[in-house]
């Protein structure tokens, strides 16, 4: 049996075996097959365009012998021929498939992409069997194989990433090859005059511009900048975004602030509180929120949390005037902190 992993695949891609001409692209990542079939027919037939052919399977089975021809034919002006096909049409030649793959030479190169193959699918144990074949299975890539995609992409474009943007664009792609990799060329594109990537970058390019604009404004009114809170509150509401979802947002991040500050209450380092967090925060988070730990005593955290509790709360008896109760609080929080930023906690 011939089913190659990804690492594998990816040699077989850069250099094919001429023993095994019949090969079979198939998963779940419609974009990886894609990108492979690619990458593996333009290595074949280089720059001639003649020594390529494509069809779909429909096309074939409804033109009987078509196929067989195809592959016994003759190039006259290459040494060697890739036929593509694209599988699933409403019947399979998988049959005709078999008969030919017995007889054929190394003078052609059969590449045949596909679907979510089951491993009982006729054409999967097909390809899985043959002595001169190969089946390649192409599957949502993981973090690592993510990672390789980024770093690559983008030395190739000549850039920097940060450990932030890189890391958090990971967590945002992997569903589809050629989605993630549209999406790092239009990063790389974007940064191409700043030389670097940034986390803000790969939020509003790539992942949720609202979310990480809601972030701001949370780090802002546990800083004390009472004049960034209302100018992104503001900013926020007319964005479209519901108060009560940014008031849900402090919340949440009050909370957090106020267990990592009776971790260090009960005697570990701001830097070990941190570090236990699951998962760690990015190295520019974990500045914030230990310059934020340092304004904020647990009493005071216990208090904030009360008032914000009772925000929300009138915020739902009084929706006619919810987003004016909740940007009251956020600027009396921030401003409360604001007058004692520069006493430690």
């Amino acid at each position: 049996m011939v089913q190659l992993r990804s690492a594998e695949a990816d040699r077989f891609i850069e250099n094919p075996d001429p023993g095994r001409p019949w090969v079979l692209l198939y998963g779940p990542d419609s974009g990886a097959v894609a990108e492979r079939a690619d990458a593996l027919a333009k290595g074949l037939a280089g720059g001639d365009a003649l020594a390529l052919s494509r069809f779909d399977e429909s096309e074939l089975a409804s033109t009987p012998g078509r196929l067989a021809d195809e592959v016994g034919g003759v190039s006259l002006f290459s040494d060697r021929r890739v036929i593509r096909i694209r599988a699933g049409g409403p019947k399979s030649i998988a049959g005709e498939l078999k008969s030919l793959m017995a007889e054929s030479g190394s003078d052609v190169f059969v590449i045949v992409e596909a679907g979510d193959l089951r491993k009982s699918s006729p054409l999967r144990k097909l390809f899985e069997a043959g002595r001169n074949a190969v089946a390649i299975g192409c599957y949502p890539d993981n973090e690592a194989a993510l990672g390789r995609l980024i770093d690559r992409e983008v030395a190739d474009a000549g850039l920097v990433i940060e450990a932030d943007a890189r890391a958090l664009l990971v967590a945002q792609l992997g569903a589809d090859r050629a989605a993630s990799r549209a999406e790092i060329e239009k990063l790389c594109l974007y940064a191409k005059e700043a030389g670097a990537i940034t986390a803000r970058d790969v939020a509003e390019l790539v992942g949720d511009g609202a979310a990480f604009a809601i972030d701001d404004l949370v780090n802002a009114v546990a800083a004390g900048e009472v004049i960034s809170v209302e100018r992104s509150y503001r900013q926020l509401l007319l964005a479209g975004v519901h108060s009560a979802a940014v008031g849900a947002a402090v919340e949440r991040h009050f909370l957090q602030l106020h267990r990592l500050r009776s971790t260090i209450d009960a005697g570990a380092s701001p830097s070990a509180a941190l570090q236990g967090m699951r998962p760690p925060p990015f190295p520019s988070r974990r500045a914030a929120l230990e310059r934020q730990l340092s304004l904020w005593r647990t009493e005071r955290l216990g208090e904030a949390l009360t008032r914000l509790e009772e925000t929300m709360i009138q915020s739902r008896l009084h929706p006619a005037i919810a987003d004016a109760i909740i940007g009251r609080t956020l600027l009396a929080l921030a401003s409360a902190v604001a007058r004692r930023s520069r006493q430690p906690a």
